[in-house]
């Protein structure tokens, strides 16, 4: 087996960074193990030094290795599924290396890196969807608001405190300072909900194709990466004193029966026209929306060749 890991030296604080001796490590004390097979693996390590090179190299080396391995958080997962997705071609492995890794908790992936490496020998192949915002792929994610808001400055606050802690400090954070967006909500939104058609201040919108994000957090409880279906929670018209209130509930993920403030659903497309500027993340990286710009979410089933 022809094994390229491109690693992330940056995730987690840069605490990645010293996985590679410890890959190497485990291949060399393993290197007589029938579970690795007749021959030893042929393995590679390359790490990123820019954003998006994760891609590249994966687009590059997608037909030269029987398995392309991201080593790093979701961010690093997104771009090595970018460049196979491009390639048309090869296999994802995953190591957890980041500080939330949200896609790995919703692939049930082993803590450990010894155990990790050997769920890539001996785990059947799992066809994963993914999904795409205005074309941008997204493996785990996309939000669109407050939660978005939530993400860059946890991202920002990554940089100084290396802990998951960083989200739930962005979250107060964002709240100070987020001004609701206005959206128009599409006239096809669920059959005969008295949203629909009706213009909205936007909380937040989380399009999920993995059970997790934000560090843990069960937004929409029940996806699954191989369902073949988005799931969807919209939060509109609330205010900033009672969406404090919903937050804890939302950790409980009991958060669903507050249908005055709440919608959730499935489907495999959305479209959501956006009237004042806000924010989108995709995977946890953020950019901005223009006024007016219409947000097509579609589903892409069974993209993803994985093992793990």
């Amino acid at each position: 087996m022809r094994l390229l890991f491109i690693l992330n030296p940056t995730a987690n604080g840069g605490r990645a960074a010293q996985l590679a001796n410890k890959i190497r490590s485990f291949y060399l004390e393993h290197a007589d193990d029938p579970r690795l097979g007749s021959t030893s693996p042929s393995l590679e390590i390359r790490l990123t030094e820019y954003p998006s090179h994760a891609t590249r190299l994966a687009e590059e080396n997608a037909k030269l290795f029987d398995v392309i391995v991201a080593v790093g958080g979701d961010g690093t997962i997104n771009e090595v599924c970018r460049g196979l997705i491009a390639a048309k071609t090869g296999q994802l492995g995953v190591i957890p290396a980041g500080t939330g890794n949200d896609t790995a908790t919703g692939l049930e992936l082993p803590k450990t890196l010894a155990e990790a490496l050997w769920a890539i020998h001996e785990s059947p192949i799992r066809h994963l969807d993914y999904g795409t915002v205005n074309g941008q792929v997204f493996i785990n994610s996309a939000t669109v608001g407050f939660d978005a808001l939530v993400a860059s400055h946890g991202n920002r606050i990554k940089r100084v405190l290396k802990s998951h802690w960083a989200y739930v400090i962005g979250l107060f954070t964002a709240l100070a300072t987020y001004h609701f967006p206005k959206i128009q909500v599409p006239q096809d939104f669920p059959a005969g909900d008295d949203w629909a058609g009706t213009q909205r201040d936007l909380c937040l919108l989380a399009v999920c194709n993995g059970r997790y994000y934000g560090g843990g957090i069960e937004i929409v409880p029940g996806a699954t990466l191989d369902d073949e279906l988005l799931d969807l929670c919209l939060i509109t018209n609330i205010s900033k004193p009672r969406l404090l209130k919903l937050l804890p509930t939302i950790l409980k993920g009991t958060h669903i029966k507050q249908k005055q403030y709440l919608r959730t659903w499935k489907t495999q497309q959305f479209s959501l026209p956006v009237l004042t500027p806000t924010l989108l993340g995709i995977d946890g990286e953020i950019s901005e929306v223009a006024v007016g710009e219409v947000l097509h979410f579609e589903l892409h089933p069974g993209g993803i060749n994985f093992v793990g």
